[in-house]
């Protein structure tokens, strides 16, 4: 999925990578029967899109998603994408992050993942992208929990070590919008898991009022405004208008104290609890 239409010589190279995908200048869809995709998502992401998904039969799935990097610094992204099932890294102005889920069992149930039945012939695995995509405006706006989750698919495929520490607990764990909810569920991360991460979680703030925003900007010094104007209506995307609610954002947080750190075992006993209640509950 692409946020920009593709221009015609980028259009031309994803064509050229397979004939019978369904492909328009914002996205690309191909679905194999036999095989597999030739090409390579992650330089297709680097060159051509914002955002990939990715399933097949036998279990993997994968999401890569791409944000410039003025909103999302290659070293914020590595506190929570180090390695194994969560990575980072950039590529000229973009920060990559690579979500992998991978089972050992393998096996793929996609009439449970995608809500398909008999009589609904609409292939739901389309919807999946673009509710996930929404996630990455919220990070622009300094929304960390996507993230956070990405740290916690980690620790659901026991990739980090009992005596490490988790990464800062963003607010709002414990009420995940839907592109969150979406991305958690996909990636198969267990619900006690991020209910248990989500007791360290401090409640987000509340929504801004308009007269707040309105004195914020009154106190804008004149030039600044200008600027922050030419920007707004010169940016083609929303990045100029997130990197503005991000900074309005942020004046108007007042610093809260942090939650003491946990470590990887304590999350963990903890998810077993509550895992252990939920069945005696059923």
């Amino acid at each position: 999925m692409a946020d920009k239409p593709l221009t015609a010589g980028q259009f031309a190279h994803v064509r050229a990578l397979s004939t019978r995908a369904d492909l328009t200048r914002h996205s690309f869809v191909n679905i194999y029967q036999w095989g597999d995709f030739k090409g390579d998502p992650q330089e297709l992401v680097e060159d051509c899109y914002d955002a990939h998904l990715y399933f097949a039969n036998w279990g993997t799935r994968q999401v890569i998603l791409r944000g410039p990097a003025t909103v999302l610094p290659l070293a914020v992204a590595r506190t929570y994408c180090a390695g194994g099932s969560a990575t980072s890294r950039q590529s000229g102005p973009h920060v990559l992050i690579t979500l992998t889920s991978d089972p050992e069992d393998g096996g793929e149930d996609f009439e449970d993942l995608f809500g398909l039945d008999h009589e609904y012939d609409e292939d739901r695995s389309q919807e999946w992208l673009p509710s996930i995509t929404r996630a990455r405006e919220q990070v622009a706006e300094g929304d960390l929990r996507l993230l956070y989750l990405a740290w916690l698919l980690g620790l659901s495929n026991d990739e980090l070590d009992d005596g490490e520490h988790e990464p800062s607990v963003p607010p709002g764990l414990a009420q995940l919008p839907e592109p969150l909810s979406d991305l958690a569920t996909f990636l198969r991360i267990d619900e006690d898991l991020v209910e248990a991460a989500a007791r360290n979680s401090p409640h987000p703030a509340p929504r801004p009022s308009l007269g707040a925003c309105r004195a914020w900007a009154a106190a804008l010094a004149p030039k600044e405004k200008d600027r922050v104007l030419a920007g707004l209506l010169h940016d083609e995307g929303d990045q100029a208008l997130s990197v503005l609610r991000r900074r309005f954002l942020h004046d108007q947080t007042a610093l809260a104290s942090s939650p003491p750190v946990r470590t990887v075992a304590e999350i963990r006993e903890e998810s077993r609890a509550r895992a252990k209640t939920r069945k005696g509950h059923e």
